[in-house]
């Protein structure tokens, strides 16, 4: 009997600082703004994916029509920079599912913070308490019901916050400063690339102006290829490339484990704790019964 009142006691005192959480909504402003900070993140990686990508286009556009008077000049980065490109494209289309998933979970929190949402809580947990510690029949048989439906109603109420607050919890804990540095070092990639596209553009046109005016047209190929370092060039569109590459694959991983890996694996776990609480509780009661 002791043991049965301490077990009522700890369930009470447990759903009562549920209830105090849900109406007061402590969890709610600092999961709405951990869920904010996420989404202006990810927006942040959005537009760097997006500008780099305009960026490698225009490079490649720029140098693969660097063939004047059909002299052959042969200098292709898009050999080089398709695959990046291509990386780029998949990365802004996965950083459009994270925003959208966050915008999705931005919508469940406002609609757990809800004052209906919270009213259904509080009604619930107060009438699953009445059946727990009334000793009437009616009660009784109300309680596995009330149970069930109440644990569904707190996971719900509960499982997106707190699991809002404990994916920024992991990002500020682990994955910062990996996330700092990948994005400083796509910008720097990209206005990398943008230097050496203008730099090439401007060489091949001060040629091109060259040769014209002095018409030594047989000397074109020449002074193009000493004025322009193409060796050099392939190599900074190789490390701009793999720089670019290594960066965003960075990226793609924290924002996957922020928006798909952690939420999915946090709600199972919260999930297998309900079950288990239920399940504890489900067995107090027919032992109870039984005796």
């Amino acid at each position: 009997m002791k043991k049965d009142a301490v077990f009522k006691l700890i369930i009470t005192l447990i759903l009562v600082f549920a209830m105090m959480i849900s109406v007061t909504g402590f969890v709610d402003h600092y999961s709405e703004d951990y869920t904010g900070k996420l989404f202006k993140r990810a927006l942040i990686a959005f537009g760097i994916a997006r500008g780099l990508n305009g960026v490698i286009s225009v490079a490649q556009g720029t140098e693969l029509s660097l063939q004047p008077m059909g002299v052959g000049l042969n200098f292709a980065p898009g050999e080089i920079l398709d695959p990046i490109n291509d990386l780029i494209e998949q990365f802004s289309a996965i950083m459009l599912m994270s925003c959208t998933a966050i915008g999705i979970q931005n919508l469940i929190l406002k609609i757990c913070a809800w004052p209906v949402v919270t009213g259904l809580v509080l009604l619930l947990v107060t009438s699953y308490l009445l059946t727990l510690w009334l000793s009437y029949p009616f009660c009784q048989k109300l309680k596995k019901s009330m149970s069930r439906i109440m644990f569904i109603c707190l996971f719900l109420r509960f499982s997106v916050p707190v699991m809002a607050i404990l994916n920024e919890w992991t990002y500020d804990k682990f994955l910062s400063p990996e996330y700092k540095k990948a994005s400083m070092a796509l910008d720097e990639t990209t206005e990398s690339l943008q230097k050496i596209s203008k730099d090439t553009e401007e060489s091949i046109s001060t040629q091109e102006r060259d040769v014209t005016l002095t018409d030594q047209v047989k000397h074109f190929y020449e002074n193009t290829v000493s004025t322009i370092n193409f060796k050099e060039k392939i190599n900074q569109y190789k490390a701009a490339a793999a720089n670019a590459t290594e960066n965003t694959i960075h990226l793609i991983v924290i924002f996957l484990v922020q928006t798909l890996f952690f939420p999915l694996l946090f709600l199972y776990c919260l999930y297998v704790i309900f079950k288990y609480a239920f399940s504890m509780e489900q067995k107090t009661t027919d032992q109870k019964i039984l005796t």
